[in-house]
């Protein structure tokens, strides 16, 4: 470490290393000193990348759920809205590339399920990866390709947001939203069920209600309740 016009310089092993060539060294010293290059540097390498990602932290924006599923299968009508990959990916990229982080993803099948990596690289070589697996979504009738390539997209989708830490406006979960939807035609919900304890989805809505899953303006998009039955799904157990 020397001092230059009042301010400490800190020498790198790469700095030791030139001055152990002209020194001499044995080939052994050199060796030991490469060995803590390397280390420095992916030191170095990391520092840079939590730094980057501090900064992106700070400009992310809220990703919005745009995307809407809507359809009917076997009787039953399914109904969400999610944040589009695509639509994630023109909003934080311009960002991410301000910062020198990049990301991709590997794909895995592991004991029949589908395992998808998100990596995020910083341009110094520190990266960090997260992952996530699931079974094919054969939900909606889909066949073999349209189930294995729905299962990439949503796992792609959720490792994205969990690796960046991003933040999804808030929105009920896509499998618990189908019995809330409002039907569509009927819009205006002016054919709404009754909500009892005797309805068949009384159960359920309490449960995803106390969990906090819910609200009750949620609820009455979708069904008609009364006074004494909003007191009922209130009331703890």
């Amino acid at each position: 470490m020397t001092v230059v016009k009042n301010q400490i310089v800190q020498k790198t092993p790469i700095d030791l290393m030139a001055l152990a060539v002209e020194k001499g060294s044995s080939i052994e010293y050199l060796e030991k000193l490469m060995i803590l290059q390397t280390e420095w540097e992916k030191k170095e390498a990391k520092k840079s990348f939590k730094f980057a990602m501090a900064n992106f932290q700070s400009k992310k924006p809220e990703i919005k759920k745009t995307g809407v599923v809507d359809y009917e299968y076997q009787g039953k009508r399914t109904f969400y809205m999610h944040a589009e990959l695509s639509e994630i990916q023109k909003q934080i990229d311009p960002v991410l590339s301000e910062e020198g982080i990049s990301y991709r993803w590997e794909q895995e099948d592991v004991d029949n399920e589908i395992k998808i990596t998100c990596i995020v690289s910083h341009s110094d070589g520190h990266e960090e990866e997260t992952y996530i697996k699931a079974p094919r979504d054969s939900t909606g009738g889909k066949n073999t390709v349209q189930s294995i390539g729905s299962t990439i997209h949503y796992l792609q989708r959720y490792t994205l947001v969990n690796a960046l830490g991003l933040s999804v406006a808030e929105d009920i979960d896509a499998k618990d939203a189908a019995f809330i939807a409002p039907k569509a035609d009927d819009p205006l919900g002016l054919d709404r069920d009754v909500l009892t304890p005797r309805h068949k989805m009384w159960d359920v809505t309490k449960g995803m209600f106390s969990l906090g899953n819910i609200t009750m303006d949620e609820i009455r998009k979708k069904f008609k309740v009364s006074k004494n039955s909003e007191k009922l799904l209130k009331a703890k157990k």
